[in-house]
């Protein structure tokens, strides 16, 4: 609808302008006939439009062109006199040849002029119509070019909204999918961690139950070596009572007397000589299991000195470590076997 209208308002400036056009250069024309038109003045066409083009289409009869200007020629006599050529004299034309001349000339000269005025205000015309459509045209283009652009720049704001929520998304993802594996290792962190202090704690319950049983084990030992040293005593003050009871006898001179006391004493002194055999032996056997027992604990706790010397050390593997703690198992069992063995 605003392109109809200023098409409509453009044709009607342009009607306009032309027939201004024309009515002037009618009133030009009019004036001349009514005034008079004189052969040495030249005509001057008040149009606003191509003027120029006028007056040079309208001077170009013979009887309006200018007068020529006789060159002059210095005599050699007289330098301040200026001697001119004759003109030819022209042969004039009758008087009745004049006047129609006249009439005609005049004829001829209005015609000329209504003819050019109207080629020039269609000219004019056609100029004003041209440079309207052009202009039109371009603030067509120009207008269609800003709605293209303005269009373009939508789609563009819109393909980077969607290309930047496309990139959003694709980020959240890889967020997410960066934080379930740190959670997973994480998770197996603690895993293997959990694990590690399982196989600590079952080592380490291991180690106190052996610890324990060599304990109890000792125990055991140094309470049976208690009693032993306890029936050590007691046969000792037995002993004892018995040779204090023998020398408290009194001596009888009856031969019967003397003769009991004798049988007496040699039956009490084979019986203690058998008694100290008997204890004599018994302690060589303690002395032997003791000093055994003394060198078999040395031992142990060398070896068992040694193998925390290894696991101590930062150069050793899991699978030494665990070899290591079998091999001290084994030998606390075995330590452990052996005194029980002697004690019984």
């Amino acid at each position: 609808m605003q392109n109809s209208n200023k098409k409509n308002q453009v044709s009607k400036r342009l009607m306009l302008v032309s027939a201004f056009c024309c009515g002037f250069a009618a009133t030009d024309v009019l004036a001349s006939n009514y005034y008079g038109y004189n052969k040495n003045r030249v005509i001057t066409w008040k149009a606003s439009i191509n003027r120029k083009q006028a007056e040079n289409s309208i001077l170009t009869s013979r009887h309006q062109k200018p007068k020529k200007q006789f060159k002059s020629e210095n005599n050699s006599k007289d330098d301040h006199k200026i001697s001119h050529k004759k003109k030819k004299k022209r042969k004039k034309p009758k008087q009745h040849n004049k006047r129609r001349f006249k009439k005609v000339s005049k004829i001829l000269s209005s015609t000329r002029i209504l003819i050019e005025a109207e080629r020039i205000s269609k000219q004019t015309v056609k100029k004003y119509k041209l440079q309207s459509i052009k202009i039109y045209n371009k603030k067509g283009e120009h207008n269609k070019k800003e709605e293209l652009e303005a269009e373009a720049k939508k789609l563009r704001e819109k393909k980077m909204l969607k290309e930047s929520v496309i990139v959003a998304n694709e980020k959240i993802k890889q967020e997410a999918e960066e934080a379930k594996k740190l959670e997973k290792a994480k998770k197996q962190e603690d895993d293997l961690k959990a694990k590690k202090k399982k196989k600590m704690l079952k080592e380490l319950v291991k180690v106190a139950k052996e610890k324990i049983k060599e304990r109890e084990a000792k125990r055991k030992i140094e309470a049976e070596a208690k009693k032993l040293a306890e029936e050590k005593a007691k046969l000792k003050a037995a002993l004892q009572n018995d040779s204090s009871n023998y020398t408290n006898t009194q001596y009888t001179p009856s031969s019967s007397s003397y003769s009991s006391s004798s049988y007496s004493s040699s039956s009490y002194s084979s019986s203690t000589d058998d008694n100290l055999s008997e204890l004599d032996l018994s302690e060589r056997k303690e002395l032997k299991i003791t000093q055994e027992m003394r060198s078999k604990k040395d031992q142990y706790n060398l070896q068992k000195s040694k193998i925390d010397d290894q696991m101590n050390s930062g150069n050793v593997s899991e699978r030494d470590k665990k070899e290591l703690i079998k091999q001290k198992q084994n030998l606390t069992k075995s330590y452990v076997t052996d005194s029980a063995k002697k004690v019984a």
